[in-house]
């Protein structure tokens, strides 16, 4: 792992996440607020990967996604962050026959 605190690598790395996620017009205006004095770039290099497949499903799948099943559910995350309530309403969710 390297940490960086170069204010033009900064404003390189803020201004290139900015044009990913804020789009191509507000790259510059997202690099300029984020790439200044007391921010780091960070570059972790991967020594060993086991499962790939699981690497890329945790980058890029659904939040909560885990490899063995055991990942939160929306609902749960939802409850976690208080935005949720703790109980489904009586009849909520998949009906049964009787």
């Amino acid at each position: 792992m390297t940490l960086s605190e170069d204010l033009e690598e900064l404003l390189r790395f803020a201004t290139a996440i900015g044009g990913r996620y804020m789009g191509a017009d507000r790259a510059e205006e997202f690099g300029q607020r984020n790439g200044v004095e007391g921010e780091l770039v960070v570059r972790i290099r991967p020594t060993r990967i086991h499962g790939a497949r699981d690497v890329a499903g945790y980058l890029f799948g659904p939040p909560g996604w885990a490899p063995d099943g055991n990942g939160l559910t929306t609902e749960n995350m939802r409850r976690r962050a208080g935005l949720a309530p703790a109980a489904a309403p009586e009849g909520y969710g998949i009906q049964t026959a009787r």
